[in-house]
């Protein structure tokens, strides 16, 4: 790891980072987004909390991506929590634990590499340009409630788990010798008959007495049973509720909002800097660097060009060339000494030398690009809706406490309905794990299922919901768990019974067969005495596409054999069918790769032993965490 961390050390992390960087494969952007919220804490991992509120936003994420990927075609809901809740905990849980692992490795990043992964990606070029938009930036930071701060640590340690990631896999390494004998194996045929035992030709012939039934009934209760369920009443009031359009705003308000906007444009302005660096590292000491810029900034001072000092001089590779071009960018970018210093200068001026954890530069300021203000009259219309949603949100917030006192008071929804002049409406069925529609929301099932309103019979508290403002709801309807009478449930139970006595007949005919074949009895007399038929297919690959994958793992599973003996085995497939199968004969691959083609290859195999490898880490790093779930 030494070396992997020497790569990391250095302004613009010796470039290379931003080569070998996936765009957060591991975890998504929106990752990013997903962090924060009031302390809840539901799983601790060596100290640090994941909090519900994490989860749940976590959840609903992953949620609309698969509805997303299923093309839209799937109802949201239909995928629970419940469903997602395993496998999210388990990424958070391996995020926390990689950034652990990233402080006690010792890994970073300079800022001026993150800002140069930042200013190429997508999300933030401009439709008409292409280059970097700092307005598309601080829209998405404002969309999030981001500072630009965070963000930019965001990213970084999304970065850095990438380069974990790739750290410990690009350890793994095949040898020439591995190599040919993975090819050769690969490359392996295996000449087999088989013969399928369908577990559905067996339940026709099966006869099931009525005791039969009755005692599977019994003995499988827990899987006839239904969920306890509710219906209930409730109120929802969104901020649309206080929306009007007659409500007037003054234009003063509008003016001063406006001012502000503007205020805040102004301080937005981006500078395009060039400099020369000269690294401290431990190749260079602070004294050699020290010489180096003094006399860059002599021959400055001397009436050179800056360009060419810094394609000279500069030892930052990824902008000497181009002068020490670092492109346009607005404050907060950059270290704080690098960023005081280019914010003090004026067009075309040269700072002295400054020194940052990098080393030593000498920053010009090219350019500055002030953002576009925008006239009052083209904005007046857009502020004053938002001005209006503002003080809808308000409204609703003060609902709040009336709402409260109301549900409280009241031994119904109606008086809540006549004060805000809203409908009562009445749910579906609504399970412990949610329901349809508004019900897909947790909290509002947990609400409905909650002693005070499910035994007591009152009305809830105001549960104020992530994206659909405020519910009131009481009991309308409870239908408690029960265990199916086996007359509702007799079909059911039937084909489950005859389900299982086929597949274990299957089973019982398979072994049954791999021992005649071991006591050498003939294929005909197989085939006659169980009424099958043998397939023979000789020359079966790895990559075979035609048999079920189960059997031709279990086929490649199989010892060779030998002489003119046969290796027999069976397996059985998902859908309860029983596959034996004899295998006569192995011939394996050749080795003829080029070595072009062994070197494609070889780092194929590798990458695979490094994606295990690091999947290996991760499971120490885990079985070595302290892990509380609360």
């Amino acid at each position: 790891m030494q070396g992997f961390r020497d790569l990391l050390k250095g302004w613009f992390g010796k470039v290379l980072l931003t080569i070998f960087i996936l765009p957060f494969a591991f975890f998504g952007i929106q990752g990013l987004f997903q962090t924060g919220g009031r302390s809840d804490a539901s799983i601790i991992v060596d100290g640090e909390e994941i909090t519900n509120t994490q989860i749940e936003r976590s959840i609903e994420q992953q949620r609309q991506n698969l509805a997303q990927r299923m093309g839209g075609g799937i109802d949201p809901s239909v995928l629970s929590s419940d469903l997602l809740r395993p496998g999210v905990e388990e990424t958070l849980i391996q995020k926390s634990l990689l950034k652990t692992a990233i402080g006690a490795e010792g890994l970073y990043l300079p800022q001026e590499a993150v800002a140069s992964y930042v200013r190429a990606m997508p999300m933030f070029q401009d439709d008409a340009t292409g280059e970097f938009s700092q307005v598309k930036l601080e829209r998405v930071l404002v969309q999030v409630g981001y500072s630009g701060t965070r963000f930019f640590e965001e990213i970084s340690q999304s970065l850095l788990i990438e380069q974990l990631q790739k750290g410990v896999s690009a350890t793994a390494f095949v040898t020439q010798k591995e190599l040919e004998a993975l090819v050769v194996l690969d490359g392996q045929k295996r000449n087999v008959a088989i013969v399928t035992l369908s577990s559905k030709s067996y339940e026709d012939k099966l006869e099931l007495t009525d005791e039969d039934v009755q005692a599977y009934y019994v003995a499988h209760t827990d899987q006839y049973q239904t969920q306890e369920k509710v219906k209930v009443s409730f109120v929802n009031i969104t901020a649309d509720h206080f929306l009007s359009e007659d409500l007037e705003i003054a234009e003063a308000d509008i003016r001063e909002r406006f001012d502000s906007e503007i205020e805040d444009l102004k301080k937005k302005e981006r500078r395009r800097a060039s400099h020369i660096l000269i690294e401290i590292n431990d190749d260079q000491s602070e004294e050699q660097a020290l010489v180096k810029i003094k006399e860059a900034k002599a021959k400055l001072d001397s009436g050179e060009e800056f360009d060419s000092v810094a394609q000279v001089l500069s030892e930052d590779i990824a902008t000497s060339k181009a002068g020490g071009d670092l492109g346009f960018s607005a404050r907060g970018i950059y270290d704080a000494p690098f960023d005081d210093a280019l914010f003090a200068l004026e067009k075309a001026q040269v700072s002295d030398i400054v020194r940052t954890e990098f080393g030593y530069h000498i920053v010009k300021l090219v350019d500055i690009e002030t953002p576009d203000l925008p006239e009052f009259t083209a904005e007046s219309g857009r502020i004053s809706k938002e001005l209006k949603a503002d003080k809808a949100e308000e409204e609703l917030a003060v609902a709040v406490d009336e709402l409260n006192r109301l549900a409280f008071e009241s031994g119904d929804l109606s008086e809540i309905s006549e004060k805000f002049n809203i409908t009562v409406q009445t749910s579906g069925w609504v399970q412990k794990a949610g329901g349809p529609g508004l019900f897909a929301d947790r909290s509002l099932a947990k609400a409905a299922f909650a002693e005070s309103v499910l035994q007591d019979q009152n009305n809830s508290e105001v549960i104020e919901t992530e994206k659909n403002g405020l519910v009131v709801l009481r009991l309308a309807e409870h239908e408690g768990a029960r265990v199916l009478e086996l007359e509702e449930v007799k079909g059911r139970v039937v084909a489950a019974l005859k389900k299982q006595k086929s597949i274990e007949k299957a089973k019982s005919d398979a072994s049954a067969i791999v021992k005649s074949i071991e006591d050498e009895k003939s294929s005909n007399d197989i085939e006659s005495e169980y009424a099958v038929e043998w397939k023979v297919t000789d020359a079966v690959t790895r990559q075979n596409s035609e048999l079920d994958r189960a059997v031709v793992s279990k086929i490649f599973e199989l010892p060779k054999p030998e002489a003119d003996k046969k290796t027999t085995s069976s397996v059985q497939l998902s859908n309860g069918d029983w596959v034996v199968i004899v295998l006569s004969g192995v011939s394996d691959g050749e080795y003829k790769l080029s070595d072009k083609e062994a070197f494609q290859m070889g780092s194929v195999v590798a990458g695979r032993f490094g994606q295990s490898d690091f999947q290996g880490y991760l499971g120490t790093l885990k079985e070595n965490a302290q892990i509380t779930r609360n």
